[in-house]
């Protein structure tokens, strides 16, 4: 049979982009080796994962800031919350390459001193002089994942054109191919 878009692997992504792809008038396969989405060892397993836009690379950060409007745009479409914002505090030297881009692509950020810090926060103790912190509370928190692949789930089965398969393992791929 054929497909505009084969989907490997349905947690998260894969549940998502089934979704979207069929919005767009896609026919799409899914494929998952698991008897369900969020399987014991998958990524998505368990109650919850840590979210959060600061990241040494430009990219990730750019991309995690999409991935919140369209987290937003689930949330309103199935009218339940699968995220919790929470502050998210992201510390270094701006000798590290890594904390240095992080902290310039978050020009308007406040960027605190070690002292203020660890007066902040009194578990953390003794951090180095030159440690520098960036607090960013809009894009960081909780993705509630269990009640997140739920929803997916349940967005997907209201649009034409996708059919999920589990219980199914993909053991090739190739170009317009997969076994």
């Amino acid at each position: 049979e054929e497909y505009d878009v084969i989907i490997v692997g349905l947690s998260w992504v894969g549940l998502s982009t089934a979704y979207y792809c069929a919005k767009k008038g896609m026919k799409v396969l899914g494929l998952e080796m698991n008897s369900h989405p969020g399987s014991l060892g998958t990524s998505s397993y368990g109650q919850t994962r840590l979210w959060r836009v600061t990241h040494g690379m430009k990219v990730k950060n750019e991309m995690m800031e999409d991935a919140i409007k369209l987290w937003k745009e689930i949330e309103k479409e199935c009218d339940q919350e699968l995220r919790v914002k929470l502050p998210c505090i992201t510390m270094g030297s701006l000798k590290d390459d890594n904390f240095r881009h992080t902290v310039e692509q978050f020009p308007d950020e406040y960027l605190y001193d070690a002292q203020e810090i660890m007066e902040m926060y009194p578990a953390l103790k003794n951090l180095p002089d030159d440690y520098k912190g960036l607090i960013n509370s809009d894009g960081s928190g909780v993705v509630m994942a269990e009640r997140s692949l739920k929803a997916f789930h349940g967005l997907w089965e209201k649009e034409d054109g996708v059919e999920l398969k589990f219980n199914t393992k993909v053991v090739k791929v190739g170009k317009n191919e997969v076994e």
